[in-house]
This record gives C-alpha cells, structure tokens and sequence, in this order.
C-alpha cells in the first residue's frame, strides 16, 4: 500500500512538472535503451526482453494536457508494435529482434505514417554487450520520402564496476553519435542513474541542439512510471509521462519482505520429457510437467526474496521414484535458505509422505483423513496354467536365470532366481525409504519408521498424530493461522513465475551442452516423445550434438527399461562414437535397465538415484505358440514354404528343437556382446560384469557399490559432472537437441484406443493383450534387451 500510495504521488508531480511541455520523444542512448522505447530507439534491444508488456506514454503541452499526443507500446519477446497519435495523424511502428548470442542482439523496425509504406521509415538495430562495464548500439535508417540515411552510435560505460562490484549496473555514462545527411552531428552525452532500487535518474545533454534532458522514474515489482522534460535555455521544452506495466520484475522501491506463503501445486503428473511441444499451438494444451521445468520452478522461488516458504495443499505427486527424489533434493535446497515447506493432506500415499516427512517443517492432516502409508509391494501374475487352458504356449529363451521377462507368460510361480533379486532389490529401496522419513521426523516419531509402517494404513487420522507422523488434525480453513505461527506477518498467495528486469549487460559465456532424452521403450525407427525412444531419433540426435562445435558435451537422461536389441546397439554405437570426441555423461531416471543401461555404458560417467531400478543385463526372446488354441476352436492352416525354415517364428506350430537352439545360440552371442560394450565402457573384465549381470535388477544404490554407475544423485549432479568435464570455470547451459520425430503418432493414437478397450478386460486377460501387443511392437525382431518389470507402476 505504501508503494501504491508513492506511486500515486509521483504520479500528480508527474502531471505538474511537464505541464506547459510540449510532445516529442526524449533523448535516449543507442547503447542502453532496452526497456519499453527500444522499438523506437534501437530495435535490438527488444531482444533483450525488458521492453515486454503495455506502456503507455502521455506527451504535453501549454496549457495542459494535449489527449492527441499519445503513443502506445505492446511489446512480446522478440516483436512490438508501437501506435502514435501525433497532430491528428496515426503512426505505426513494428519491430522484430532476435540474439546471436546471449550478448549480442540484432533488431529491424519499419515506422509507417497511416501505414503508408512509401513515407515510412527503415531501421537495423545492433546491439553489443561482450562486457557487464560495455556497450555499443548502432542504428541505420532509411527515409523512404527522401530516399535519405541517417546512422547512429552509441557507447555505454558503467565506471562503478572500477570501485564497487555491487554497485556496477547503478550508474550509466553514455555517448552518442549522429550521421545525417553526411554530416556528423556534435554528440549527446548522458547520466543514467539507480541508485536505489525502483527509483531511477537520467540526465542527457544534446551538444547540436544546446537541450538538457532530465527524466525520473520509480518502480514498484510490475509498474513503473516516469516523466522527463526537455529544457533549452533554462526553460521546459518538451516532455512526456509514461507507464509501463510488465510480466517481468523491475528491481523496486523498498526492500521486498520475505513474508509470502506461496501455495504451489505442480503437475501432479511429473514426466521426464514433454509429450507435445512447448510451442504454440501446443503450448495452450494442459501437459504433464516435465521434471526440468518443475526444478527450474522450485530454484526461482527459492531465489525469489518475498517468499517465505511452500504450501502443498493435498498435493499428491505422480511420478517415478527416482523423480520423488530429485524434487526431494530441490525442496531441501529450498529449506537451505531459511525457507519453510508445509504440507497438509486429505490423504496420501507412501512415497508422497516419505517426500513431506523428508523436508516439510509441518505436515497437517484432515481430522478425518488418512495416510496409506505401508511400504512397497510388486504383485507378479504368473499365466502360464491359465494359458494352458486355451492350449496357447508362450516359450521364453532367457540369457540367465535371472533375466525373467518371459515368466509371466512361460511359467506357473514365481522362479528362485527372480525371488532372489527382488527380494534384493526391495531391501535396497526400502532401507531408502525409511532413511527419507526418518531423515525428517526422526525426533517427532513415536517408533523407529519400519515399525510404524508395519502398523499402516492409518485410516484413522488421530493413530497418525499419535505416530508422530503428522504433527496437527486441522481443517484446511485452519492452516492459515498456523502458517502465521510459523512465520508472523505472513500471508498465502498463489504461485506466479516472471522473470526479473535484465540489469546486468553481459551473460557469462556458458558451455552449450545437448540435452537429450531417451524416454519408453527402446524401438527403431522414430521416437514419440514420452511414451518411446526410437533409434533413428535418439542416434541422429547424438550426431547432431557430435557434429556441432558449439556444443562442447552430451547430457543423455535415459528413463527406460530397455527394448530392441538393434535399436538400442544403434544408439550405444552413436554414444562411444561421440564420447570420442566429447564429454558423454548419463543422468538415469527411474529405471535405467537391459537396453537403457546398454546405451548409457560408453558414456564417461553415469549418475543415478539410490532408487532408479537398473541392471538388467542380459537379453531374451520370447516367442508364443497358439497351435493348441488353433486345434480347440478347430481351425486349420497349411504351408508351402521354400527353404527349411521360411516359417520360422510363426506362432501356428511348435518350434523344433533345431530351432530352439538357434535361438538359444543367438541369445549367448547377443549377451557376449552386451558384456562386451559395458567391460569397455565401464574399463572392466568381461568376467567381472558378468557376475553383476546375469540379466539380475539392482538398485543405484546397490549398481555403484558393484560399480556400475559411477555417481548417486540427480539431474543436477550430472550437470554439474559434465561442467567439471568441459569447462569448470563456466556454468552449463543446457541445450535441448532431438532428431526426427512424430506428434501425433500411430502409436499414440493405438495407446489411447488401447487403454479404453481394454479397462473392463480382466486383468490376467489385458495382462496377456498388453504383452502380445509390447512384442509386436519389435516386429520381426527376437532377441530383446528389455528389463521384466515396471516396478514405478507397481507401488
């Protein structure tokens, strides 16, 4: 309100002191002039971005305010339109700019009187900022009435930096320099000022014409206004008032109180990569959340100074395991600048409460709500005596016994060997999960975590609160009050993302790293993005990312459980070609196994979660056989073939016992060669690998104690493992790199017919359809290299 009130102050000396002006642009600098009268001044400086949004200017004259002299400002990210009213005449002016690199901006604008081409004028912008203490704007403008040129220049010095680092974009030096009609105009100089946040100074004097220029502004987050005057001789000349109204945060009056509770509720579906492009039209659809993005959000509110902390108000995430550790990892980063997080729940389940009870300050519940809170579970269907029923025959070649992806279809229970990993891999997920809520509540807890997970679900809410799992039972209209116990003088708000005013003139060079996903199932051909990753896709964009110098490393995030044994050779064989020549660093999301490790072992260094399910190494064939079913429903088939074995695979007779070798034989040579790329990549012995494979799941944890990944962490670990690669002393700037690919593909089409069809199928029925289907899918293609489960869907 205080600054509402300055504003409005401002605003009523505003009108006084330029009220006997008359209307005329004020003076502004070629180098510096990047906020709302960039198209105006130097088109190049739209590009900067601080140009964005609605201005409005007012210009005056004697005896007051004259309402035809107006102008007009709507600015985007890289074009504006700026309309005019002057002398009862409409003057529009377009501009489009775009950068080269972060610090230099190129621009072109047309100023059309009553859009009349033939009396319009041309411009090309420059703009170039190589240093935080330098810049330079040039101009070239064509007159198209009187096919003249005039040309401009402009130099921006900022001395501050010389004696104070903090103070070095507070104030401006300027000079600039005219060209018009071949004669060279004497310069205008200037003094551009901020010393204190949202209040801002500038003075320019006009050598050829003898004017002084003076103009003030003050800003509150998103408005600004100003006036200026022109004075000659002493006396007022010209002025104009103006505000701006931005998307983007100016630096503002007063020092901003870190009193905002900001109720955040993301996704809740939290995917590794977006299923659509972020472009328009696509952009206006609702899409699941990409974890980047969601990361990104959690690191602006952390640095945003008026936020005091998160609410997440019945907030249950949907996302992998591996993810509810990376968003752990963000919050905690949050709470590290004296920042708080609350939770409050209707009800939740055990990943969504290990997540609150690992860096909530408080987490509430509804008086009647509950927390599903029981551990984990996987439930594996075994067909094969339901099969048998039908007469339909499902033969599954595995490299080792612990490669298991056909004994849901092939066997009857559950094998020793697949029991043993499981057990194995659940013990190292769970010890995961009691260290995430202990971490947390380990004083508030009335029992060590395990015995208190054993005693769940707590349906009712009040067992909870005597559990120490949640701290309070309240009703939602109940939590205000408590979030002004946690921080006095605080008030809740909803979530909104903008960006701040670019004060500073240069970005630091950055290292261009490629980011890019290979996400679902491995399979030739093209990729869809989110749901597979094809190898003609995923290898072109490694290629890409190989070929072009201005990328200087590879970040590959793999999220899959493997797939075709050619695609995913394909796109290994990208991978040990461009770590050849580049840093390769692989970041693995939830499940990283059989084919997603295969890609991922050329790589320099791999970094995985504690949870992320990887492993898996080995292959198998699967291979049904319906001849019983066919002779039940009495159905007949003959065959002429040419060559012992033209029907080989066809799933109308039983395969021989020559055939079956054939296949056991191609199943050894392609796990030899599975142990080969990963004893190469990961600097190996073949032996060594094959005793941690074996086609056997781990989790990360358990994969770098065997030393199959190198690192344990998240996303921003490997970013940060693949600067210390390239370039230390630089930060990364990651960039998104992709090959051919489909929108809207048949695939995905089929996924959404197939999820409606078969819904109402019993579920050892859809259970038999899905499989068939996953393997159709790999058309001829025998020999898989694909992990047995999808264990994030099972918890």
């Amino acid at each position: 309100m205080k600054q509402m009130r300055s504003a409005s102050v401002f605003c009523l000396l505003a009108l006084l002191v330029t009220a006997t002006v008359r209307p005329q642009e004020l003076s502004y600098s070629l180098a510096t002039a990047d906020d709302y009268v960039a198209p105006l001044v130097n088109p190049a400086g739209v590009a900067v971005g601080n140009a964005r949004g609605f201005a409005f200017a007012l210009d005056y004259e004697p005896p007051g305010v004259s309402r035809e002299e107006f102008s007009l400002f709507f600015s985007g990210k890289n074009a504006s339109y700026v309309y005019r009213r002057r002398d009862g005449s409409h003057l529009h002016s377009l501009a489009i700019a775009g950068s080269l690199t972060p610090n230099v901006f190129l621009g072109a604008g047309a100023d059309l009187p009553e859009f009349n081409r033939a009396r319009g004028s041309y411009t090309t912008g420059l703009l170039l900022r190589p240093l935080n203490q330098f810049s330079l704007g040039g101009r070239a403008r064509y007159h198209a009435a009187s096919e003249t040129w005039d040309y401009g220049a402009g130099l921006g010095i900022r001395p501050m930096a010389l004696l104070n680092r903090r103070m070095e974009n507070r104030v401006t030096l300027t000079a600039d320099l005219t060209l018009s009609d071949g004669d060279l105009l004497q310069p205008t100089f200037g003094l551009e000022t901020e010393l204190f946040n949202g209040v801002r100074g500038d003075a320019r004097f006009d050598l050829e014409q003898e004017t002084l220029s003076l103009s003030i502004s003050i800003a509150t987050p998103h408005l600004r206004l100003g006036t200026g005057a022109r004075l000659a001789d002493g006396e007022s000349e010209r002025g104009t008032a103006f505000v701006h109204l931005s998307p983007s945060r100016f630096r503002s009056l007063g020092t901003p109180q870190s009193n905002t509770w900001i109720e955040y509720s993301p996704g809740p579906a939290i995917m590794e990569q977006r299923l659509l492009p972020d472009h328009f039209p696509f952009s206006w659809l609702d899409q699941p959340l990409p974890l980047p993005e969601l990361l990104d959000q959690i690191a602006r509110l952390r640095d945003d100074p008026a936020v005091a902390g998160l609410i997440f108000v019945d907030h249950n995430f949907l996302t992998s395991h591996a993810n509810f550790k990376e968003i752990a990892a963000a919050l905690d980063d949050f709470r590290s600048r004296g920042k708080k997080i609350v939770f409050y729940y209707e009800q939740t389940n055990t990943l969504n409460y290990a997540l609150a009870a690992s860096v909530a300050d408080a987490i509430y519940l509804h008086p009647q709500g509950y927390l599903n809170l029981v551990g984990f579970s996987s439930v594996q269907l075994y067909l094969a005596t339901f099969l048998d029923r039908f007469g339909v025959e499902v033969v599954a070649v595995p490299s080792h016994d612990f490669k298991t992806g056909g004994d849901a279809l092939s066997r009857s229970s559950m094998s020793d060997a697949e029991r043993e990993a499981l057990e194995s891999l659940f013990d190292s997920l769970y010890a995961d999960l009691l260290t995430s809520i202990e971490k947390g509540r380990e004083h508030r807890l009335a029992a060590p975590a395990a015995e208190l997970i054993d005693r769940g679900p707590y349906l009712v809410a009040a067992q909870a609160l005597e559990a120490g799992l949640v701290d309070e039972l309240i009703y939602q209209d109940q939590l205000t009050d408590r979030l002004e116990r946690l921080h006095p003088r605080s008030h809740v708000a909803e979530v909104r993302f903008s960006r701040e005013m670019r004060a500073d003139w240069s970005v630091p060079p950055a290292t261009n790293i490629a980011l890019i996903h290979v996400v679902g199932d491995i399979r030739r051909g093209e990729s869809d993005p989110g749901m597979s990753a094809g190898s003609r896709t995923v290898a072109e964009a490694i290629r890409n990312a190989r070929e072009d110098r201005s990328i200087e490393g590879i970040l590959l995030r793999v999220a899959s459980s493997g797939g075709s044994t050619l695609a995913s050779d394909s796109i290994a064989r990208e991978v040990a070609l461009a770590a050849a020549e580049k840093p390769v660093v692989v970041s693995f999301g939830g499940t990283a196994a059989s084919g997603g490790y295969y890609i991922a072992a050329p790589a320099h260094h791999i970094v995985a979660q504690p949870v992320t399910i990887t492993g898996s190494i080995g292959v198998l064939a699967v291979l049904p056989n319906v001849e019983g079913l066919a002779e039940r429903l009495d159905i007949n088939w003959e065959t002429i073939r040419r060559g012992e074995r033209a029907d080989f695979g066809v799933p109308l007779r039983r395969l021989s016992p020559e055939e079956l070798e054939l296949i056991e034989r191609s199943v050894a040579a392609s796990y030899e060669r599975f142990l080969e790329v990963v004893a190469a990549g990961r600097a190996m012995e073949s032996d060594a690998v094959h005793e941690v494979a074996q086609g056997r799941v781990w989790s990360g944890a358990q994969a770098a104690d065997l030393g199959l990944v190198d690192e344990l962490g998240g996303l921003a670990d490997a970013v940060e493992a693949i600067r210390l690669r390239t370039n230390p002393n630089r930060a990364v700037q990651l960039v998104p790199v992709g090959g051919r690919q489909g929108v809207f593909s048949r695939e995905r089409t089929w996924r959404i017919t197939r999820a409606r069809a078969y819904r109402d199928l019993p579920p050892e029925v859809r259970m038999v359809a899905e499989a068939l289907e996953t393997l159709g899918a790999y058309g001829d293609e025998i020999i898989l290299m694909r992990m047995p489960y999808d264990l994030d869907l099972a918890w």
